[in-house]
């Protein structure tokens, strides 16, 4: 009989101990899931808000302080080929360059976003590579917006979609 009791009494502080690891482990999870997606959000507004000021100015020197706002919230290393574009754009604003900026920004913050709903999921790990993918797929499936070559796909159907009317769409 004692060693039923030592065994229901140890089972008991070893379930206790568990429910608290996994208590305290959600709980931990929860806070700084919550502080990293604000975060998040607060740079894809700043960057929203920054870009377009950006692509609009036509003083130099505007878009160059315009341009230091945007790269102080990049990554100097992975984000090198955008601070290059950026660069480019504010020593000569082309079209070409205002369409490649914008396109840019628009994957960067497509991809931040995707990252984001994966992180908040219950399975997180390795939300960067999963969202570059799952960013592949919705091009592969639909195209992309500032790509005009690429055939823009209805959701229900393989075929693309053809305007042969302002308000008729055949298949």
């Amino acid at each position: 009989m004692p060693d039923l009791v030592s065994t229901a009494l140890v089972s008991t502080l070893v379930a206790g101990f568990i429910s608290a690891a996994v208590s305290i482990w959600g709980t931990t999870r929860r806070v700084r899931q919550r502080a990293v997606t604000e975060q998040r959000q607060s740079w894809r507004e700043s960057i929203r808000d920054l870009v377009p000021q950006l692509l609009s100015e036509r003083k130099r020197s505007t878009r160059q302080v315009l341009r230091d706002f945007i790269v102080l919230r990049l990554n100097p290393s992975k984000d090198r080929d955008a601070i290059d574009l950026i660069d480019r754009f504010v020593a000569d604003p082309s079209p070409a360059l205002r369409s490649s900026l914008c396109g840019r920004f628009q994957d960067m913050l497509k991809h931040d976003w995707e990252r984001v709903k994966i992180e908040a999921s219950l399975l997180p790990l390795f939300a960067d590579g999963r969202a570059a993918r799952r960013i592949e797929r919705q091009k592969e499936r639909y195209g992309t917006d500032h790509d005009p070559s690429a055939a823009r796909l209805d959701r229900t159907r393989t075929r693309p979609m053809v305007l042969d009317h302002p308000h008729r769409v055949t298949r």
